[in-house]
């Protein structure tokens, strides 16, 4: 599989116009979640186009300020949208962490990230503002050491107590373990036992933890990430590969490769969301002929294998 920027017919396609991968599925055709599959698609890809497209999702605002009240100074801030079109006004965290994960897997300087970092508001759009982890992760990605040591110390607890009542869920509700790609049907909401809107709320989300996971992947080494490490070890699910590749618990063995290689594209993200019935997404395997190019799931997992294998 590959990249091909010039198909529409795939299930995931390019946005020519404005370098932004989009997908057949939704009324806004998945441009709100554009800025995160983009990160995905360079990740895999190594266009740089899909990092120019990010950085169309921001405008520099220039503002004039009185520094003390009285004096007077030209300051700015950056001001993101979910799409390059800059029609929405509700972009979130997520996305704002996946732009700053882009640009530093694009070998962006740290000066370059700091500056980029220091210059956005804390309330980032209309709907969201920046909490305390995310606003000190997007700085320890850009090399402040600071923001690294106070991400540490306030996202290790949390993480253990994430961990912690994960553990109580599964087991107070008897949930199982995923099971592998070619054993999961999927169950509508509608048709899963009742204390599944119960559980599913207590849960720590499968995304979040892919979240944290890339993240601390783009970190220095330091004793707080391998702390973290082991955390999300006890945490993430058995059949998520990117997951696990990515905290160093997935070896490099034959069988292993024949389960990454095995594994077939899925509508719904399959990589942030589970196997088993936690899992609230319309989640199947897609027709062969959606796939043919630009299945990032897909290539995203045989990537990250091929990498361990080094």
């Amino acid at each position: 599989m590959a990249l091909n920027w010039d198909t529409n017919d795939t299930y995931i396609y390019v946005d020519k116009k404005y370098k932004m991968m989009i997908q057949h599925h939704g009324t806004d055709s998945g441009k709100g979640d554009a800025i995160g599959r983009n990160m995905d698609a360079y990740w895999v890809y190594e266009d740089y186009r899909f990092i120019e497209g990010i950085k169309d999702c921001w405008v520099k605002i220039k503002k004039s300020m009185k520094l003390f009240g009285l004096i007077p100074f030209r300051n700015y801030y950056y001001q993101g949208y979910r799409y390059p079109d800059h029609v929405d006004t509700d972009l979130s965290r997520d996305h704002a962490l996946n732009t700053i994960q882009a640009y530093k897997l694009a070998g962006m300087p740290d000066k370059e990230l700091q500056e980029f970092v220091k210059h956005l508001k804390w309330k980032i759009s209309d709907r969201y503002s920046f909490v305390p982890d995310t606003w000190l992760s997007i700085r320890a990605i850009a090399g402040m050491k600071w923001a690294r040591v106070l991400f540490y110390s306030i996202e290790i607890p949390v993480m253990l107590f994430n961990m912690l009542r994960n553990k109580y869920v599964y087991k107070k509700y008897k949930i199982e373990d995923e099971v592998p790609q070619h054993e999961y049907v999927h169950v509508p909401n509608s048709e899963k036992r009742p204390e599944f809107s119960e559980f599913v709320p207590k849960l720590f989300p499968v995304y979040a933890l892919g979240n944290l996971a890339r993240q601390l992947n783009l970190m220095e080494d330091s004793l707080g990430k391998k702390i973290l490490y082991r955390i999300i070890r006890k945490m993430v699910l058995k059949h998520n590969y990117v997951i696990r590749m990515l905290i160093n618990d997935f070896e490099p063995t034959e069988e292993n490769r024949k389960l990454v290689y095995d594994y077939k594209s899925m509508k719904g993200g399959r990589w942030s969301t589970s196997l088993n019935e936690v899992n609230d997404r319309h989640l199947y395997i897609l027709d062969d002929k959606l796939v043919e190019y630009n299945a990032i799931d897909v290539d995203l997992v045989r990537k990250l294998f091929e990498k361990i294998k080094k």
